[in-house]
């Protein structure tokens, strides 16, 4: 399983409508990949308005990895109810994400202020 994530930092904000909260949101875009196959996408405006592009990126992370852990289960449950006699693999997710700081973020065991 692979999770390809992306982030749009308040992407539809146009000067003419500064003042509009729904102008400053970001967009969230990821891919959920099995066996080289699509087989979840989404693309939506975020329902909370970040103030940076690292902050848009770890919630757009965050929302696909939602997506993943019910999948990842349903895999194992799926590799339970079929015993097969062929040598069946390991499930595991990579996650393909751009921004280092958000990358940063989600590996590290300390949170600082900004990030709880």
């Amino acid at each position: 399983l692979e999770s390809y994530v992306d982030a749009d930092f308040a992407g539809g904000w146009q000067k003419a409508d500064a003042e509009s909260a729904d102008s400053v949101m970001s967009r969230t875009g990821y891919v959920l990949m099995y066996a080289g196959c699509p087989i979840h996408w989404v693309s939506k405006l975020q329902t909370e308005i970040a103030l940076s592009t690292a902050e848009a990126e770890y919630i757009a992370l965050s929302q696909s990895l939602r997506e993943v852990i019910p999948l990842m289960s349903m895999m194992k449950e799926l590799k339970a109810a079929f015993p097969i006699e062929i040598q069946i693999p390991n499930f595991n997710c990579t996650v393909h994400e751009d921004n280092q700081s958000c990358i940063s973020m989600a590996t590290r065991q300390k949170f600082s202020p900004r990030t709880k």
